[in-house]
């Protein structure tokens, strides 16, 4: 195993407040610039190498949820009662997606529940 010689190793020492100060610096900046409700995630963290990874986990996370609310929202909009299908099979197929909406911090009425309910039966529930 090789060692690093003396003189890097206290040179290393010496930078280290100076490294620890930029960092606290750094940190700083990101907690004044974001929002109140990202703020609250990152406050306290005690680097700016933690509060960076769980920004990009964050908002990462944000894009693919943003992605499947979007999927799902669609997957809702074209749910339709077919002929053959009973009430029951259309009503848990519906009841599924609403569920993985609202699990996923989305907004869905029941109100818009129900008249997805009311549009979709078939004539014959007239």
């Amino acid at each position: 195993h090789q060692f690093k010689p003396l003189t890097l190793v206290l040179e290393e020492i010496r930078k280290f407040p100076e490294e620890v100060a930029k960092d606290g610096r750094a940190l700083a900046i990101i907690q004044a610039t974001v929002h109140d409700d990202v703020f609250i995630k990152i406050l306290n963290l005690e680097t700016t190498k933690e509060a960076w990874d769980k920004l990009k986990e964050e908002f990462q996370r944000s894009e693919r949820t943003r992605m499947k609310v979007m999927n799902l929202r669609r997957e809702f909009e074209a749910i339709k009662m077919k002929e053959s299908k009973t009430v029951k099979e259309f009503s848990d197929r519906l009841s599924k997606v609403v569920t993985q909406i609202r699990l996923l911090g989305e907004e869905l009425s029941d109100q818009r529940v129900v008249e997805k309910v009311l549009v979709c039966l078939p004539e014959r529930f007239e």
